[in-house]
This record gives C-alpha cells, structure tokens and sequence, in this order.
C-alpha cells in the first residue's frame, strides 16, 4: 500500500509539474538622442533637408556614463561619432518572429490609447503554436511615434527587441532608444 501510495504521490507531482518556462519581458538599456532645428531657419533647398533630416546625437562621451548595449551598438554602426544612424534600425511589423534560444514565438503588437491616463500603450504578446506565453505593455508619451526593430547584437541567442521613441521638444526633436529582452 505505501509503495502505491509513493508511486500515486510521484505521479500527481509530475503532472503537475508546469512544462513552460516562465518568461519576464526586460528592459535592458535606453539612451537618448536630440536633434535640434534651431539654425535650420539660415538655410533653404537641400541643405534645409539635409540639416532636418541629420542623425540625432547623444551626449554620452564618457564611458562611464553608457550602458551595456553602448558598444554593441557601435560595433554594429547603429551608434556612430555618438549619433545614432536611423536608417540601421528596421521596422518591424505589428506581427513578427522573436528568437529565445531557438525557440520561436510569435509576437502581436497592439495599440492602445488610454484617454483616462492620457498614455499610449503597446501591448505585446508572444505567443507559440497559438498560445500566449506571455503578455507585457510598454508605454510611452504622446503622440504615439515609436518604431521597433530586433537584432541580435550580443549574441547571447536571444533577439533584442529595440524601441525607439520619438517626441518633438522645443525646436528639436527628441529620441529614445531602449532595448528589452525575453528572459
């Protein structure tokens, strides 16, 4: 009887065993990047829309000031002379692969304008063979000018996911870049 009971016991414990692994959607770096239009009003042509259209820049000069994505960054050219090259960045759609150690998801991007907190969010949800793993929602300002790209830069076998942010400041524009992970 004590053995059925421990073979009963063990079996109970392996089926209630979750499989899945449990994931959490991280952000791991941002940086910020200005563009500003003040000496744009001197110029006319196609120096005007060379001046507007220039890459945004950062001041982080030090070394000690940037994250850990800084240089992987510009080993890929995405930073360059501390300006970040916006034609490196690829859009993704609202619905795209995302790589996690060879495992495939399926991630929907959804907007959602919540007028009660005046905030635009973008619900994301990776999802494999038809379920949601996991759900997660980024927020940002408004008005809702955010593109988002992928990459593996570090090589560790997981897809950053890139969000980039950006918002017009008095006579600029502002930039935010920030990378998020599936971990």
């Amino acid at each position: 009887m004590k053995r059925f009971l421990c073979y009963i016991l063990f079996g109970l414990t392996l089926f209630s065993c979750d499989t899945k692994q449990n994931f959490t959607f991280q952000k791991l770096d941002s940086y910020e990047f200005h563009r500003n239009y003040s000496k744009a009003d001197s110029l006319q042509g196609a120096a005007l829309d060379t001046y507007i259209n220039r890459n945004p820049t950062t001041n982080l000069n030090e070394e000690t000031t940037r994250g850990p994505f800084y240089e992987y960054l510009t080993k890929a050219d995405i930073i360059k002379d501390n300006a970040l090259q916006l034609s490196k960045l690829d859009t993704l759609y609202n619905t795209f692969n995302y790589t996690v150690n060879d495992e495939t998801f399926l991630v929907t991007i959804d907007f959602k304008y919540l007028s009660k907190d005046d905030t635009n969010n973008f619900i994301f949800a990776f999802s494999q063979e038809e379920e949601i793993i996991i759900q997660d929602t980024l927020r940002f300002g408004f008005p809702p000018d955010v593109i988002f790209s992928k990459n593996d830069l570090d090589k560790n076998g997981v897809d950053e996911l890139y969000a980039l942010f950006k918002n017009y400041a008095a006579e600029g524009d502002n930039f935010e870049l920030s990378i998020y992970e599936l971990k």
